[in-house]
């Protein structure tokens, strides 16, 4: 309890002082209390941020990948000839274009994912959460690793393409249609309708192996076709130099 009996002793000088000092330790309190209220509403308010960044770059890199799947269907749908249209680099440009964003996102969201495991830490309650150190990081480097992946993966499959042909008259498939279309011409002349057949088998045989999933399976039917026709030509009443010729496109 303060003793008043003490005050009234002081000087008017010392009351002045003690009063000030009394003040001041008030203003002190005062502003000790005010700065920790203003650092907590800047740390939730930085928690919060941060969480909202990761979840809108969350969001960003799922819609962009969604959309880079839509791209690889077109363009596989494109060198099908399913679709009934023209080729064009369209969807493969596209895609090109998403998989760099994508990058850039994933790049970004790493250094968010770790914003939120440094917040995420703080507010651990348990030895069980303090166990999920970098939970987060973790799992945005293996999504990023998948990306990786599949944009090597799909690298390769533009690579093959391109040797194979995006349309019926480049790379391998236009080297394969100048010879099924000789090999048609030499049939044609020779009136043999036994020939025809087996070419019209081939030219299935082709077609199927163009949309087949199963490469191994479609191959083989055009083999044992091309086969069969290989071996009637030899017994047939085609010229010698046609024979020739026949052989060299079928091979």
């Amino acid at each position: 309890m303060v003793n008043f009996a003490l005050l009234d002793n002081l000087k008017i000088k010392s009351k002045l002082v003690a009063l000030f000092l009394a003040v001041l330790a008030g203003f002190v309190v005062l502003g000790v209390t005010y700065w920790l209220e203003a650092k907590a509403n800047n740390t939730a308010g930085n928690r919060s941020a941060a969480f909202v960044e990761y979840e809108s770059l969350s969001n960003q890199a799922q819609n962009n990948y969604l959309k880079m799947r839509k791209y690889e269907a077109d363009f596989a749908l494109n060198i099908s000839g399913d679709s009934g249209q023209t080729y064009n680099d369209a969807p493969l440009e596209n895609h090109k274009k998403l998989t760099l964003e994508l990058e850039q996102i994933m790049f970004e969201l790493t250094s968010s994912a770790e914003k939120v495991d440094l917040f995420s830490q703080d507010v651990a309650v348990n030895s069980e959460q303090a166990d999920t150190e970098d939970y987060v990081r973790n799992l945005v480097e293996q999504a990023s690793d998948v990306t990786a992946n599949y944009k090597d993966s799909f690298s390769d499959i533009v690579k093959f393409q391109r040797l194979v042909g995006f349309t019926e008259t480049d790379g391998l498939r236009n080297i394969a249609n100048k010879n099924i279309d000789q090999l048609d011409k030499s049939v044609a002349r020779t009136a043999d309708s036994t020939l025809a057949a087996y070419m019209q088998l081939m030219r299935e045989s082709q077609g199927r192996i163009l949309r087949s999933t199963d490469l191994t399976e479609a191959y083989e039917g055009l083999k044992q076709a091309s086969n069969n026709f290989k071996n009637y030509l030899a017994v047939s009443d085609t010229t010698a130099d046609e024979r020739i010729n026949m052989s060299t496109y079928i091979d």
